[in-house]
């Protein structure tokens, strides 16, 4: 067949005049890689130029794309002069594509001429009612990928300072009901009842807001070779105990995977996925997962010198419309019924692969089921090759010889500390404030032991701190404590001296355990300021 520069994918995408339905057929096959195949679209889509729902992209996946108000409708345009089903995109079986008017009230236009049933080449722009604009365009994959980031990155950004201030106030909530708790006068079992829930309660939200720090790409993690194939193994462990004996788990991992990461963040990845597809199917089916090595040019959008853990979650359901595809990772968008999920999982899933230098992607047709990708940089180096950081050794102190300063400028969660550690015997001095900081540090240079300083403060940050406390008592331990630390600040806070990081919310356990860190031997020699501290207060 003579190649026609009018026919959109004629064998333009992989050098050869393959129909598309044997290109989509042999994409189903569950043992090829997203890599090997071409996509699901025909290499067209729909640009929507007017209105509220002007930049919205919507590929053409079928071989007739309706244009209307229906929810059936593929480009659904919520405009009053638009009918229901008002006109077709119908793509003949020489590849070309058409535009026709089903009848509508207000007629369809393609630049600008009235028409009946119009051939479409790219760059047309079509006329619906008296108001739409559509540009019938090339579906650019690089373009939506980039638009997709684009997206993501601005809600993380808002996920992230939601986080910072529900870990606030989520941190005065755990410290007063641990002080309570922990005092010796005796209360009703009610009280203390009351009390467990309420910590309970707080918890779980802490959990939440962690979700939330990951997909906002904000959240620290450890670094480190990590076994992707192990990784798998414990998630399909425990789903095989939680799942049910209606969803049958096909494991096909390559056992010698080894990834760059936090093997806890990319657990909850895969078991993100796992009760994902799970939860496709309420009357049971089949969750494969795969896992091989591929070469980043082999897929667009990776690094193409690079190496990659490409590893698949495939679940047997009804499948996803090219709506819900495009959504699927947006946090709080789900399809489950009011108080049966909260539409994070995904999104974690997809802030903490990029955070891991990834990629992840979503493969569904309508009653085919729904296939998530998951792209991870492959660890080139042995197992062993990364040296578990030291752990200091306990320091037997006693509390009432330690005076602790803590910075943070929210003032429910300075009383919150202030109850739990004067419980534990420490002397303390607070400070709301960078310069109130400073100031007290000048005044009492031998006298403090610790810091507890916050990283995200107004006017003087904790980096301007720590600085300015590090050139002058260079051996004084600083501990870094935040509900949402920029991790660049808190990383160069801790390669330059930092003696650890706490997130709220943070129990007494966890408090008391990395203050005893920061007073270990090597820590403990006396602490001489190296020059004298001067009016100035900033860094």
């Amino acid at each position: 067949m003579a190649h026609d520069p009018w026919r959109p994918n004629a064998g333009a995408e992989r050098g050869s005049d393959e129909d598309p339905v044997t290109i989509v057929a042999r994409a189903s096959d569950p043992n090829r890689l997203t890599a090997e195949v071409s996509p699901t679209h025909f290499g067209a889509s729909i640009l929507i130029l007017t209105g509220a729902q002007a930049g919205q992209s919507v590929p053409i996946e079928t071989e007739t794309t309706l244009i209307g108000r229906n929810k059936e409708c593929q480009v659904r345009l919520d405009v009053p002069d638009v009918s229901r089903r008002h006109a077709s995109i119908v793509r003949n079986r020489y590849g070309e594509y058409e535009v026709e008017d089903n009848t509508s009230r207000n007629g369809v236009t393609v630049n600008g001429h009235r028409v009946e049933r119009q051939p479409l080449r790219y760059g047309d722009r079509i006329g619906i009612g008296r108001e739409a604009v559509l540009l019938f365009t090339h579906y650019d994959q690089l373009g939506e990928l980039l638009l997709q980031r684009q997206r993501m990155e601005s809600i993380g950004a808002l996920a992230g300072g939601v986080a910072h201030d529900f870990n606030n106030l989520l941190g005065a909530i755990l410290a007063n009901v641990n002080a309570l708790m922990a005092d010796a006068t005796p209360r009703p079992p009610l009280d203390v009842e009351i009390l467990e829930d309420v910590r309970t309660a707080a918890l779980r939200a802490s959990e939440l807001t962690n979700q939330l720090l990951a997909f906002a790409r904000r959240g620290q993690y450890e670094q480190r070779p990590t076994s992707a194939f192990k990784i798998c193994q414990e998630a399909l462990r425990l789903a095989a105990r939680t799942f049910g004996p209606d969803i049958e788990l096909v494991d096909e991992v390559d056992p010698s995977l080894v990834v760059l990461g936090d093997p806890s963040q990319l657990h909850q990845v895969i078991m993100n996925l796992l009760i994902n597809g799970r939860d496709a199917m309420p009357h049971g089916g089949t969750l494969t997962i795969t896992g091989r090595a591929i070469q980043g040019r082999a897929v667009v959008g990776l690094e193409s010198g690079l190496s990659y853990a490409s590893i698949r979650v495939r679940d047997t359901g009804p499948g996803m419309d090219a709506g819900t595809q495009q959504r699927v990772f947006e946090p709080f968008f789900t399809t489950k019924a009011l108080g049966q999920g909260t539409g994070l999982g995904l999104a974690t899933a997809y802030g903490i692969v990029k955070n891991h230098g990834g990629d992840i992607r979503v493969e569904s047709q309508l009653g085919q089921g729904a296939c998530f990708n998951v792209y991870l940089p492959l660890h080139s180096g042995p197992m062993d090759e990364a040296a578990a950081g030291p752990q200091p050794a306990g320091l037997e102190y006693r509390p009432q010889d330690i005076t602790i300063l803590i910075v943070d400028d929210d003032v429910l969660f300075i009383r919150a500390l202030e109850r739990m550690l004067s419980q534990s015997g420490f002397r303390l001095y607070v400070a709301q404030s960078g310069e109130e900081a400073l100031r007290i540090l000048s005044e009492r240079p031998f006298e403090i032991t610790l810091v507890l300083l916050d990283v995200l403060m107004p006017r003087m940050s904790g980096q301007q701190v720590f600085e300015r406390v590090r050139a002058v008592v260079p051996d004084l331990p600083v501990i870094l404590i935040s509900g949402y630390a920029d991790s660049e600040a808190a990383h160069r806070m801790q390669r330059n001296g930092a003696a650890g990081f706490l997130r709220k919310p943070v129990g007494i356990e966890r408090l008391l355990r990395a203050i005893g860190d920061a007073l270990a031997p090597q820590r403990a020699a006396a602490v001489t300021p190296a020059r004298a501290w001067d009016n100035e207060t900033s860094a």
